[in-house]
């Protein structure tokens, strides 16, 4: 008797491995047919014929497996669908970081952008006791010129380029002759330039800075 039933149920297995590929692309192919079929198993499970009703619950049993895989095969698909999405989308990040990160190096290695401020006079004086010379105008001219860390920041002043000079106007008074014959003397006061227009620029929330003053023309007479 054993032995009968498990033969049975080998013979049931076997059938189910060999029908329900085919049934999985049936019930995806034809939806409404799978809503038909379930309506007659319904009225077949009902009925008072036996061997239907066994038949049914066979048929119906068959539809739950395949069901129930066509969902698994459906939530595997989604999951290689996500994990290749999410992969993309490593690959994308990594390409536009590597394309932002060239950028940056080529940017930080062009030379920095400078901008002539135009031409300054500042007044001069001897020391005490100090005979001036003859035909002495006791004066210096030069042009400023600033180097930016960022081109933006030149491009910023150059459209405030009058309000830059007056940020000047308190560095540019009388000053002892002394001070500019001496390359550290010059050095000292295109630093205090610089500072100057630096804290400006933070005053006004500007991102970047003055990296270097510049004095190409420079006539003490």
């Amino acid at each position: 008797m054993k032995e009968k039933i498990l033969g049975i149920v080998q013979e049931k297995l076997a059938q189910l491995k060999g029908i329900i590929p085919e049934l999985i692309s049936a019930l995806k192919a034809s939806p409404r047919s799978t809503v038909e079929l379930f309506k007659t198993l319904k009225a077949e499970l009902k009925s008072e014929d036996g061997p239907t009703r066994s038949h049914a619950r066979f048929v119906f049993f068959i539809l739950l497996v395949a069901l129930l895989s066509i969902g698994k095969l459906g939530h595997l698909g989604y999951l290689r669908r996500k994990e290749r999405i999410r992969i993309e989308q490593i690959a994308a990040d990594q390409v536009a970081r590597a394309k932002a990160e060239a950028e940056e190096q080529a940017r930080k290695n062009l030379p920095p952008r400078t901008l002539s401020l135009g031409s300054f006079t500042l007044e001069l004086r001897d020391k005490p006791g100090q005979m001036m010379a003859r035909n002495s105008l006791n004066s210096a001219d030069m042009e400023i010129v600033i180097a930016c860390s960022e081109p933006e920041v030149c491009e910023w002043i150059e459209s405030r380029i009058q309000l830059a000079r007056a940020e000047l106007g308190s560095l540019f008074v009388p000053m002892e002759r002394d001070r500019l014959l001496t390359l550290q003397g010059k050095r000292a006061f295109r630093e205090e330039i610089r500072d100057a227009l630096n804290h400006w620029l933070e005053s006004r929330g500007v991102q970047g800075q003055i990296v270097e003053v510049l004095m190409p023309r420079f006539i003490m007479s």
